[in-house]
């Protein structure tokens, strides 16, 4: 089944990529599955979203 997911282009350093792609090798995710965890991770570390919920907090911007 197509995922319904909005789909993005992204532009990256090829070394940036390569290192991203041991991660998700190491990990046992897809790349793309490895990039979505890394940018969760980073807007749960900055506060923008609860640990328990992917919803964005009332207050942030």
């Amino acid at each position: 089944m197509p995922s319904k997911k909005p789909k993005y282009t992204l532009r990256i350093d090829e070394n940036v990529l390569n290192n991203i792609r041991v991660f998700a090798k190491e990990d046992s995710r897809s790349l793309n599955m490895e990039i979505e965890y890394i940018l969760k991770q980073y807007a749960i570390d900055r506060g923008m979203y609860g640990e328990d919920s992917l919803s964005i907090k009332k207050g942030k911007k």
